[in-house]
Protein backbone atom coordinates (compact mmCIF):
# COMPACT_ATOMS: atom_id res chain seq x y z
CA UNK A 1 0.00 0.00 0.00
CA UNK A 2 1.23 3.28 -1.19
CA UNK A 3 1.75 5.88 2.12
CA UNK A 4 0.36 9.07 2.41
CA UNK A 5 2.83 12.20 2.19
CA UNK A 6 2.69 15.20 4.36
CA UNK A 7 5.08 18.38 4.37
CA UNK A 8 5.13 19.57 8.31
CA UNK A 9 7.85 21.23 10.63
CA UNK A 10 8.94 18.74 13.17
CA UNK A 11 10.99 19.61 16.16
CA UNK A 12 11.72 22.63 14.61
CA UNK A 13 13.05 21.24 11.19
CA UNK A 14 10.51 22.49 8.34
CA UNK A 15 10.18 20.93 5.77
CA UNK A 16 9.70 17.49 7.11
CA UNK A 17 7.99 14.41 4.97
CA UNK A 18 5.62 12.63 7.17
CA UNK A 19 4.45 8.64 5.88
CA UNK A 20 1.66 7.20 6.99
CA UNK A 21 1.05 4.10 6.18
CA UNK A 22 -1.64 1.26 8.26
CA UNK A 23 -1.73 3.33 11.18
CA UNK A 24 2.34 3.26 11.29
CA UNK A 25 4.08 6.89 10.67
CA UNK A 26 7.85 7.87 9.70
CA UNK A 27 8.89 11.43 9.98
CA UNK A 28 11.83 12.19 7.62
CA UNK A 29 14.28 14.88 7.86
CA UNK A 30 14.67 16.77 3.95
CA UNK A 31 17.24 19.45 5.46
CA UNK A 32 19.65 17.28 6.06
CA UNK A 33 20.29 13.82 6.33
CA UNK A 34 19.67 11.30 5.39
CA UNK A 35 17.55 10.73 8.32
CA UNK A 36 14.64 9.48 9.68
CA UNK A 37 13.47 11.25 13.11
CA UNK A 38 10.20 9.59 13.98
CA UNK A 39 9.10 6.15 13.78
CA UNK A 40 5.79 5.08 15.86
CA UNK A 41 2.14 4.01 15.81
CA UNK A 42 0.75 7.37 14.40
CA UNK A 43 0.57 10.06 16.82
CA UNK A 44 1.97 8.37 18.99
CA UNK A 45 5.09 7.63 21.36
CA UNK A 46 8.27 7.99 18.86
CA UNK A 47 10.81 4.81 19.31
CA UNK A 48 13.92 6.88 18.13
CA UNK A 49 15.82 9.36 20.74
CA UNK A 50 16.31 12.62 19.72
CA UNK A 51 18.82 14.87 21.36
CA UNK A 52 16.87 17.85 22.72
CA UNK A 53 20.15 20.53 22.49
CA UNK A 54 20.33 19.57 19.18
CA UNK A 55 16.99 20.16 17.57
CA UNK A 56 16.17 22.16 14.69
CA UNK A 57 19.69 22.49 14.05
CA UNK A 58 21.23 22.59 10.64
CA UNK A 59 24.43 23.46 8.35
CA UNK A 60 28.03 23.93 9.81
CA UNK A 61 31.31 22.11 9.85
CA UNK A 62 30.79 19.91 12.79
CA UNK A 63 29.39 16.82 13.42
CA UNK A 64 25.92 15.96 15.80
CA UNK A 65 24.96 13.15 16.51
CA UNK A 66 21.03 14.12 16.24
CA UNK A 67 19.55 11.22 16.76
CA UNK A 68 17.24 9.11 15.04
CA UNK A 69 17.98 6.81 12.32
CA UNK A 70 21.39 7.41 10.05
CA UNK A 71 23.47 5.52 7.58
CA UNK A 72 27.60 5.58 7.90
CA UNK A 73 30.18 4.11 7.05
CA UNK A 74 32.60 1.05 8.64
CA UNK A 75 34.91 0.61 9.97
CA UNK A 76 34.87 3.29 12.32
CA UNK A 77 37.55 5.60 11.77
CA UNK A 78 38.03 9.05 12.85
CA UNK A 79 37.68 11.51 10.78
CA UNK A 80 36.03 9.56 7.72
CA UNK A 81 33.22 8.25 9.47
CA UNK A 82 32.17 11.61 11.62
CA UNK A 83 31.74 13.17 8.10
CA UNK A 84 29.24 16.05 9.06
CA UNK A 85 25.03 15.01 7.25
CA UNK A 86 24.29 18.75 7.98
CA UNK A 87 23.28 20.03 4.79
CA UNK A 88 20.16 19.08 2.51
CA UNK A 89 19.31 16.39 0.81
CA UNK A 90 17.28 15.51 -2.63
CA UNK A 91 13.92 13.62 -1.84
CA UNK A 92 12.08 11.76 -4.78
CA UNK A 93 8.87 9.73 -4.52
CA UNK A 94 9.66 6.62 -5.24
CA UNK A 95 7.20 3.36 -5.70
CA UNK A 96 5.74 2.93 -1.58
CA UNK A 97 8.01 5.25 0.07
CA UNK A 98 10.65 8.51 -0.38
CA UNK A 99 13.99 8.53 -1.43
CA UNK A 100 17.02 10.33 -0.04
CA UNK A 101 19.81 11.15 -1.47
CA UNK A 102 22.96 13.26 0.13
CA UNK A 103 25.76 15.35 -1.55
CA UNK A 104 28.70 13.99 -1.63
CA UNK A 105 30.77 13.79 1.24
CA UNK A 106 33.85 16.10 0.44
CA UNK A 107 36.08 14.13 2.58
CA UNK A 108 35.48 10.93 1.60
CA UNK A 109 33.91 10.97 -1.80
CA UNK A 110 31.34 8.57 -0.43
CA UNK A 111 27.44 9.39 -1.53
CA UNK A 112 24.33 8.17 1.19
CA UNK A 113 20.92 7.25 0.08
CA UNK A 114 18.67 6.01 1.67
CA UNK A 115 15.53 4.15 0.41
CA UNK A 116 12.25 4.18 2.86
CA UNK A 117 9.33 2.09 1.37
CA UNK A 118 6.40 0.57 3.17
CA UNK A 119 5.89 -3.37 2.54
CA UNK A 120 3.07 -4.23 0.17
CA UNK A 121 1.76 -7.19 2.04
CA UNK A 122 2.85 -6.74 5.57
CA UNK A 123 2.60 -4.00 7.62
CA UNK A 124 5.88 -3.32 7.74
CA UNK A 125 8.82 -0.73 6.20
CA UNK A 126 12.29 -1.69 3.89
CA UNK A 127 14.43 0.67 5.08
CA UNK A 128 17.58 0.44 1.71
CA UNK A 129 21.03 2.01 2.68
CA UNK A 130 23.61 2.56 -0.09
CA UNK A 131 27.00 3.80 -0.45
CA UNK A 132 28.22 4.73 -3.49
CA UNK A 133 31.88 5.33 -4.18
CA UNK A 134 32.03 8.97 -6.20
CA UNK A 135 35.95 9.15 -5.40
CA UNK A 136 39.29 8.52 -7.70
CA UNK A 137 40.47 5.14 -6.08
CA UNK A 138 38.90 1.96 -4.22
CA UNK A 139 37.62 2.21 -1.09
CA UNK A 140 36.97 -1.17 1.69
CA UNK A 141 33.96 -0.41 3.66
CA UNK A 142 31.01 -1.45 4.83
CA UNK A 143 27.35 -0.14 4.64
CA UNK A 144 26.45 0.68 8.41
CA UNK A 145 22.50 1.51 10.26
CA UNK A 146 22.39 3.18 13.12
CA UNK A 147 18.65 3.59 15.22
CA UNK A 148 19.34 5.75 17.98
CA UNK A 149 16.23 4.50 20.63
CA UNK A 150 14.65 6.17 23.26
CA UNK A 151 15.85 5.25 26.66
CA UNK A 152 13.86 2.78 29.21
CA UNK A 153 13.77 0.09 26.77
CA UNK A 154 15.45 -3.18 26.36
CA UNK A 155 17.22 -4.19 23.36
CA UNK A 156 17.10 -7.89 22.10
CA UNK A 157 19.08 -10.03 20.46
CA UNK A 158 18.96 -13.58 19.75
CA UNK A 159 21.15 -16.62 20.74
CA UNK A 160 22.33 -19.57 19.02
CA UNK A 161 20.69 -22.26 19.27
CA UNK A 162 22.20 -24.50 22.00
CA UNK A 163 23.95 -27.62 21.14
CA UNK A 164 25.36 -30.38 23.57
CA UNK A 165 29.55 -30.15 23.68
CA UNK A 166 30.13 -33.94 22.87
CA UNK A 167 28.83 -32.82 19.05
CA UNK A 168 29.40 -28.67 19.54
CA UNK A 169 33.38 -28.98 17.50
CA UNK A 170 33.56 -25.38 16.52
CA UNK A 171 32.58 -21.74 17.50
CA UNK A 172 29.19 -20.62 16.16
CA UNK A 173 29.36 -16.91 16.69
CA UNK A 174 31.75 -14.28 17.73
CA UNK A 175 30.91 -11.48 20.17
CA UNK A 176 33.44 -8.21 19.65
CA UNK A 177 33.87 -6.49 22.52
CA UNK A 178 35.69 -2.55 22.94
CA UNK A 179 38.77 -1.54 25.49
CA UNK A 180 35.71 -0.33 27.51
CA UNK A 181 33.19 -2.99 27.54
CA UNK A 182 32.73 -4.88 30.65
CA UNK A 183 30.85 -8.16 30.60
CA UNK A 184 29.69 -7.78 33.75
CA UNK A 185 28.09 -4.14 33.54
CA UNK A 186 24.42 -5.15 35.02
CA UNK A 187 22.85 -3.62 32.02
CA UNK A 188 23.57 -6.46 29.90
CA UNK A 189 21.79 -9.58 30.51
CA UNK A 190 22.90 -13.04 29.34
CA UNK A 191 20.14 -16.26 29.20
CA UNK A 192 19.81 -19.07 27.26
CA UNK A 193 18.43 -18.17 24.28
CA UNK A 194 18.65 -14.29 24.18
CA UNK A 195 20.70 -11.15 25.22
CA UNK A 196 19.46 -8.30 26.61
CA UNK A 197 20.70 -4.53 26.60
CA UNK A 198 19.03 -2.88 29.13
CA UNK A 199 18.64 0.89 29.11
CA UNK A 200 19.60 2.55 32.67
CA UNK A 201 19.09 6.95 32.77
CA UNK A 202 21.33 6.54 35.94
CA UNK A 203 24.34 4.67 34.35
CA UNK A 204 26.06 6.90 31.78
CA UNK A 205 29.15 5.38 30.99
CA UNK A 206 29.49 3.91 27.55
CA UNK A 207 29.26 -0.17 26.68
CA UNK A 208 29.52 -1.73 23.48
CA UNK A 209 28.98 -4.79 22.07
CA UNK A 210 29.65 -6.88 18.83
CA UNK A 211 27.49 -9.90 17.41
CA UNK A 212 27.77 -12.68 14.57
CA UNK A 213 23.69 -12.27 14.24
CA UNK A 214 22.76 -15.47 12.02
CA UNK A 215 19.61 -15.45 13.07
CA UNK A 216 19.42 -11.36 11.42
CA UNK A 217 16.74 -10.02 13.70
CA UNK A 218 16.99 -7.61 16.74
CA UNK A 219 14.60 -6.35 18.64
CA UNK A 220 13.84 -3.27 20.93
CA UNK A 221 11.01 -3.45 23.28
CA UNK A 222 9.25 -0.30 25.00
CA UNK A 223 6.38 0.80 27.06
CA UNK A 224 4.16 -1.79 25.52
CA UNK A 225 5.56 -1.23 21.90
CA UNK A 226 8.11 -3.29 20.36
CA UNK A 227 10.45 -2.39 16.99
CA UNK A 228 11.44 -5.30 14.75
CA UNK A 229 14.46 -5.75 12.35
CA UNK A 230 15.23 -8.26 9.96
CA UNK A 231 18.27 -8.15 8.12
CA UNK A 232 20.85 -10.57 5.98
CA UNK A 233 23.71 -12.78 7.30
CA UNK A 234 25.58 -14.48 4.80
CA UNK A 235 28.73 -16.55 6.39
CA UNK A 236 30.41 -16.05 3.00
CA UNK A 237 31.27 -12.13 3.50
CA UNK A 238 33.45 -10.53 5.39
CA UNK A 239 31.61 -8.26 8.44
CA UNK A 240 33.41 -5.55 10.04
CA UNK A 241 34.50 -5.69 13.26
CA UNK A 242 35.91 -9.26 13.67
CA UNK A 243 32.80 -10.50 11.80
CA UNK A 244 29.96 -8.72 13.70
CA UNK A 245 26.70 -7.86 11.37
CA UNK A 246 25.27 -6.39 14.47
CA UNK A 247 25.99 -4.42 17.34
CA UNK A 248 24.58 -2.34 20.31
CA UNK A 249 25.77 0.92 22.05
CA UNK A 250 24.48 2.31 25.40
CA UNK A 251 25.17 5.49 27.32
CA UNK A 252 22.72 7.43 29.75
CA UNK A 253 20.98 9.00 27.22
CA UNK A 254 19.71 6.25 24.28
CA UNK A 255 20.60 2.72 23.15
CA UNK A 256 21.90 2.13 19.56
CA UNK A 257 20.97 -0.78 17.54
CA UNK A 258 23.11 -0.74 14.86
CA UNK A 259 23.40 -3.80 11.69
CA UNK A 260 25.97 -3.98 9.39
CA UNK A 261 26.31 -4.98 5.75
CA UNK A 262 28.92 -6.75 4.02
CA UNK A 263 32.66 -5.51 4.03
CA UNK A 264 34.04 -5.28 0.80
CA UNK A 265 36.05 -3.33 -1.39
CA UNK A 266 34.25 -0.62 -3.46
CA UNK A 267 35.09 0.69 -6.91
CA UNK A 268 35.17 4.02 -7.84
CA UNK A 269 31.72 4.53 -9.53
CA UNK A 270 29.72 1.78 -7.58
CA UNK A 271 27.27 0.99 -4.78
CA UNK A 272 27.13 -0.88 -2.18
CA UNK A 273 23.36 -1.80 -0.22
CA UNK A 274 22.07 -2.60 3.22
CA UNK A 275 18.99 -3.57 3.84
CA UNK A 276 16.83 -3.56 7.30
CA UNK A 277 13.05 -4.35 7.50
CA UNK A 278 10.96 -3.04 10.36
CA UNK A 279 8.15 -3.80 11.88
CA UNK A 280 6.37 -2.52 14.53
CA UNK A 281 3.99 -4.32 17.25
CA UNK A 282 1.86 -3.93 20.73
CA UNK A 283 3.54 -6.41 22.93
CA UNK A 284 3.88 -6.32 26.54
CA UNK A 285 6.86 -8.12 26.94
CA UNK A 286 8.45 -9.22 30.35
CA UNK A 287 12.04 -9.74 30.17
CA UNK A 288 12.88 -13.74 30.54
CA UNK A 289 12.72 -16.29 27.45
CA UNK A 290 9.65 -17.67 27.85
CA UNK A 291 7.67 -14.19 27.52
CA UNK A 292 9.94 -13.18 24.29
CA UNK A 293 9.69 -16.48 22.66
CA UNK A 294 5.85 -17.17 23.46
CA UNK A 295 5.45 -13.54 22.12
CA UNK A 296 8.09 -11.94 20.09
CA UNK A 297 9.14 -14.80 17.90
CA UNK A 298 6.00 -15.53 16.01
CA UNK A 299 6.05 -11.39 14.61
CA UNK A 300 9.67 -12.29 13.84
CA UNK A 301 8.87 -15.04 12.06
CA UNK A 302 6.07 -12.94 10.41
CA UNK A 303 8.33 -10.66 9.35
CA UNK A 304 10.90 -12.49 7.77
CA UNK A 305 7.93 -14.59 5.66
CA UNK A 306 6.77 -11.31 4.08
CA UNK A 307 10.44 -10.57 3.56
CA UNK A 308 11.27 -13.89 1.59
CA UNK A 309 7.53 -13.65 -0.09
Amino acid sequence: MNPSFEKISYCGWTDCIRLLCNGIEMIVATTFGPRILYFGFAGQENLLHLEHDQLGLTGGEDWRIYGGHRLWHAPEAMPRTYSPDNDPVEVRIIAYGVRLIQQTEASTRIQKEVDITFLPNHCGVKVLHRLRNEGLWDVELAPWALSTLSGSGTLIIPQEPYGPADTSLLPVRAVAMWPFTKLHDPRWKWSDKFLLAVFDADMHSEQKLGITNTAGWMAYSLNGQVLIKSFPYDPAHTYPDLGCNAEVYIDGRFIEMETLGAQRMLKRGNTTEHIEYWALEKLSLTPDDASIGSQLLPRVHALQKAVRQ
